[in-house]
């Protein structure tokens, strides 16, 4: 037998090579990060705060989980803003994260911008592990329009987190 033939029945019978997305006991096993969480958008928006200076993004996610595996874990959501320009301007994110429903459910990401010049926003949300290092989600991209004289809320019953920076920048820009 040749070595190719031999190599070729080797990689087809070994029982350590998975397929990407294959099933292992009726659970997806996903070999790519990225697909254990799908995002739509709830709600989104970009308006003038009702008290201090500055306008607020506000993104909430509904989330459906792919991967039965991440239930109960405590996971992570990461809210990056953009000026019109494609300049990073501020990140949102849980400070302590928050536990993954089997169910799904609502996440929201709220943050200030203190430069009233602009006008629009794009925000950028991915879920991820508690580290936030490993995107889980695909990323759900929001091009938002700053509504004036609109004060900005939280809708009663859902999760927010509003832990603000810029990669280590301080929180007050």
């Amino acid at each position: 037998m040749s070595t190719s033939i031999l190599v070729i029945l080797a990689i087809y019978f070994s029982p350590s090579i998975k397929l990407q997305n294959s099933l292992i006991d009726g659970i997806p096993a996903f070999a790519n990060h990225g697909q254990e969480i799908t995002l739509t958008l709830h709600n989104s928006s970009f308006g003038s705060l009702t008290s201090g200076g500055g306008n607020q993004v506000s993104v909430f996610a509904q989330y459906a989980l792919n991967d039965n595996s991440i239930v109960g874990q405590t996971i992570n959501a990461v809210m990056e803003v953009y000026a019109p320009n494609g300049t990073l301007i501020r990140t949102s994110s849980y400070p302590d994260g928050f536990i993954a429903q089997g169910s799904g459910g609502i996440e929201g990401l709220e943050t200030t911008i203190r430069d009233r010049t602009l006008q629009s926003v794009t925000a950028n949300v991915t879920f991820r592990d508690l580290t936030k290092t490993e995107i889980l989600s695909n990323d759900l991209r929001v091009d938002l329009t700053l509504v004036e004289g609109v004060g900005t809320s939280t809708t009663p019953g859902e999760s927010v987190g509003t832990e603000e920076g810029l990669f280590g920048a301080s929180p007050s820009q």
